[in-house]
């Protein structure tokens, strides 16, 4: 006779938490598929992302570049990078092809950062 005094009240407490258990899965479902849409839309989003450059004179007579991403203008460079002088790039050439070098590391996901190296292989005129 204990035992099934013992039994009922469990057996009572199960039934009520059941329904919240299935509610509670339910919500954990439908959490994960808005996590997993929330991820795919991302990356659709990154898939549109778009990179261009665009050359300019400067005020000296030299050239510079802009990178733009999705016709906004993130980068503005008027003089070459990583040389003591502040000097243009010398030829409209030389600043895109440096331009576009940026725009091949943004597309890799890595800082858009150049070194003298990265400069000379392109043959750009570092007026030295």
């Amino acid at each position: 006779m204990i035992y099934g005094v013992l039994i009922q009240p469990w057996n009572k407490l199960t039934m009520t938490k059941k329904p919240v258990y299935i509610l509670i899965g339910i919500l954990a479902v439908l959490v994960v598929l808005f996590a997993l849409k929330e991820k795919k839309t991302e990356t659709a989003r990154f898939k549109q992302e778009r990179f261009s450059v665009q050359t300019f004179t400067t005020g000296d007579g030299g050239w510079g570049y802009s990178i733009f991403h999705n016709k906004k203008r993130i980068i503005k460079q008027d003089v070459i990078p990583v040389i003591r002088k502040n000097m243009s790039f010398q030829s409209e050439k030389d600043a895109r092809i440096t331009g576009l070098l940026v725009i091949e590391k943004l597309n890799a996901k890595k800082l858009p950062t150049l070194n003298r190296q990265e400069l000379e292989n392109l043959h750009i005129s570092l007026g030295s």
